[in-house]
């Protein structure tokens, strides 16, 4: 029962990024609107997308990160810090 209300709680934070996302972001996103969405500086931005800890396109020298990828991002930190 605490699993599925765990469960319940994590969708409906995720679903609150993703309508706060939906609002004035496009699907793709920049650097620097990644860094808006997350409170992160450019500089992190980069430092993780360099990390392969968030997942992106890159299209000649610029990053494109689609939404799915951050909401996945966010996803795993979550679970990192429930451990």
């Amino acid at each position: 029962m605490y699993q599925d209300l765990q469960t319940a709680t994590e969708s409906a934070a995720m679903n609150n990024i993703y309508s706060s996302m939906s609002q004035g972001y496009p699907d793709v996103l920049s650097v620097k609107q990644v860094g808006e969405i997350l409170n992160l500086s450019n500089k992190t931005v980069y430092r993780i997308l360099n990390d392969d800890t968030l997942n992106s396109l890159k299209i000649g020298r610029a990053f494109k990160i689609p939404k799915l990828y951050v909401l996945q991002y966010i996803k795993v930190l979550n679970l990192s810090d429930q451990n």
